[in-house]
């Protein structure tokens, strides 16, 4: 492909301009980030060079650092630590390159399609990030590899990340075979991707559908994905009820039909970058009480202009477009751990989701809690604030 303007791209590849931020916001959010950026990297020097090049075990003082954002340049050693795919990957050698593998193995059996996911993984591929430098099957002669790429042995010629996209997503749904492949998925690894090696990203893709998340968030019936959202719903009546009543008054479409995709593609696509690898810095080490804290802070943040919206299909357009001109990422994230007030976003803890996660499975199942009902994080992650 010919040459682009970079300037044209931020440093991840994607479009500066979008139909819902200007160069403008978005200079303003990026100049935001990187003030932050510098800010806050003494402390991580000081933290890495005090354990001598590793990061420390968890402790609040760790926590708090990583809600105040983590220098992009650390983001792929603290997600991978603090999530948990580092212990995992290390703990499976060969188990990545051995689920590469299958694919082959499977030809050479003249078994066609190799599973019955393949064929969908095909069909997304160029659906993923259409207007990302790294995600063409023709990449831009003059775009250089993504700056936190750990791929850094000089590249013979451009960067696209479509095969690696591929090998990791058809590894994966014969890794898992209960999920096997769920359209979000490839989003999600592909962010990954732009941070991550390959079997990294594999990883870090099955500790979130594992550990992270409850269960059933991807499988064919969506299972987790229904439970959540029963879950959400009944939090937005505590935290934000006026939102909710002005949805259902209109009667187009239910609350947790427009925010279910904000859950299962960890905010791609929702908010914008900036805003998405901010949250995804605290989703790694607190898990996914992370996601209920964005979505009502959202809801919160645009309460006072939905509830004065008369016309029910505008309620709808504002709520899926009003995340996307999100640039103030400080905002946001504070407004997540809002603390102050009864109705505070910053109250809402593992525990509160947990019980009532337990209670929504319980009425989905006709008193029984089915699996998914499943802590949404592992023990080691706080409860707590």
């Amino acid at each position: 492909m010919a040459e682009v303007n970079l300037a044209d791209y931020d440093q991840y590849g994607f479009k500066v301009e979008s139909q819902h931020v200007s160069r403008q916001q978005w200079e303003k959010m990026h100049a935001t980030v990187v003030n932050n950026d510098k800010k806050h990297l003494p402390k991580w020097e000081a933290l890495f060079r005090s354990n001598r090049g590793e990061l420390p075990e968890r402790s609040d003082k760790i926590k708090k650092l990583i809600r105040k954002g983590i220098p992009a340049q650390y983001r792929r050693k603290v997600w991978l630590k603090y999530s948990g795919a580092l212990d995992r990957m290390d703990m499976n050698p060969g188990v990545y390159l051995a689920m590469v593998g299958r694919e082959r193995q499977q030809i050479d059996r003249g078994v066609h399609p190799v599973n019955e996911f393949v064929d969908i993984i095909e069909r997304d591929l160029n659906r993923t990030f259409p207007d990302n430098l790294y995600f063409r099957t023709d990449p831009p002669i003059n775009a250089p590899a993504p700056p936190y790429w750990p791929g850094n042995a000089a590249p013979d010629g451009p960067i696209s990340l479509i095969a690696s996209l591929r090998r990791v997503l058809v590894s994966f749904s014969f890794f898992n075979a209960e999920i096997g492949y769920c359209q979000s998925l490839n989003y999600i690894v592909g962010l990954l991707l732009l941070f991550m090696s390959e079997e990294e990203a594999f990883w870090t893709l099955v500790v979130i559908t594992e550990n992270l998340l409850p269960a059933g968030m991807y499988t064919k019936t969506l299972s987790g994905t229904i439970t959540e959202m029963k879950v959400f719903k009944d939090i937005v009546k505590d935290k934000c009820k006026p939102i909710l009543t002005k949805v259902k008054e209109g009667g187009i479409v239910e609350l947790d039909m427009l925010t279910s995709p904000w859950f299962l593609t960890l905010y791609i696509n929702v908010l914008p970058n900036e805003c998405v690898l901010r949250l995804w810095d605290t989703f790694f080490y607190e898990g996914s009480k992370i996601l209920y804290r964005i979505a009502l802070a959202v809801l919160k943040l645009i309460e006072s202009d939905v509830v004065k919206l008369k016309d029910a299909m505008d309620v709808v357009q504002y709520i899926q477009t009003a995340p996307k001109r999100m640039t103030d990422v400080d905002k946001l994230m504070k407004a997540a751990f809002q603390r102050f007030g009864s109705k505070a976003v910053g109250h809402l803890s593992h525990h509160d989701i947990d019980r009532k996660r337990n209670e929504a499975s319980a009425a989905l199942n006709g008193g029984s809690t089915s699996p998914s009902a499943r802590p949404s994080t592992s023990s080691s992650l706080s409860s707590r604030s």
